[in-house]
């Protein structure tokens, strides 16, 4: 199976976790559907093209930052409850920490559809605008785009990952990996449902809504045990697709 494998670098990132908080919480990794689209961006599609991604990557450090945000809410302007108006609608400003993550390095492999292939290859080979994973301002610094070669093998060695690089590893390619500890296969990692593609739905005329679908998925460093058969690209690298 051909794969595009893509290397890039972020100085920074907020990978925004969907929880209502007081603070802007950030996975470690990039989402699937946040991946998706912006390779959508990479290639103008309009609509959604189907395709397969795997992620993995480390990060440096994790800081908190603080920010001021601005809420516009549908809510009359009460000059005892908003800072601010416009167009007669209060704007709330407050104070919130972000967590931001530093030092980014991630590998990304993407299996598209047949006629899609070459064009993903070269919107991300030769991308004719600014690329970013997380906010409008996380550009992404591409160190290589190649097409590699992905099959599945039967290890001859334990392969396991350098410390700090973590994956989205699926529920299913999780159950073949060991614990260092214990041999088995029961990870310390953290378990997460991450949303991959949506649908937009209509809830009243003049608002619709974005509905994810979600993947389980176990982020931890991996560890494959001599033996294991793994989809793995030709230089030894894991690929994390179904």
């Amino acid at each position: 199976m051909k794969a595009i494998r893509l290397k890039v670098y972020q100085q920074e990132a907020v990978y925004k976790v969907p929880v209502m908080s007081n603070n802007i919480e950030s996975y470690m990794l990039p989402t699937f559907s946040s991946v998706i689209g912006m390779i959508h961006n990479a290639c103008n599609y309009k609509t959604y093209h189907d395709m397969k991604v795997s992620i993995q990557g480390s990060v440096d450090s994790t800081n908190v930052d603080t920010s001021t945000i601005y809420e516009i809410g549908n809510i009359k302007y009460n000059e005892d409850r908003h800072s601010f108006s416009a167009d007669d609608r209060g704007i709330t400003r407050g104070v919130k920490s972000i967590y931001v993550n530093r030092g980014i390095n991630l590998i990304i492999h993407i299996v598209p559809n047949t006629k899609d292939f070459d064009t993903v290859y070269s919107s991300l080979k030769f991308p004719a605008k600014y690329l970013s994973l997380g906010r409008n301002e996380d550009a992404l610094v591409i160190k290589s785009v190649e097409v590699v070669d992905s099959e599945y093998k039967e290890l001859e060695d334990d392969l396991i990952a350098d410390n700090g690089w973590y994956a989205w590893i699926p529920d299913k390619i999780a159950i073949n990996t060991v614990n260092e500890a214990d041999g088995s296969n029961l990870k310390s990692g953290t378990w997460y449902l991450i949303p991959t593609v949506y649908k937009i739905i209509e809830l009243k005329k003049g608002k619709k809504i974005r509905k994810f679908n979600h993947k389980k998925v176990l982020l931890d460093e991996y560890k494959f045990a001599e033996d294991s058969n793994i989809l793995i690209d030709e230089d030894n690298i894991p690929v994390f697709i179904e």
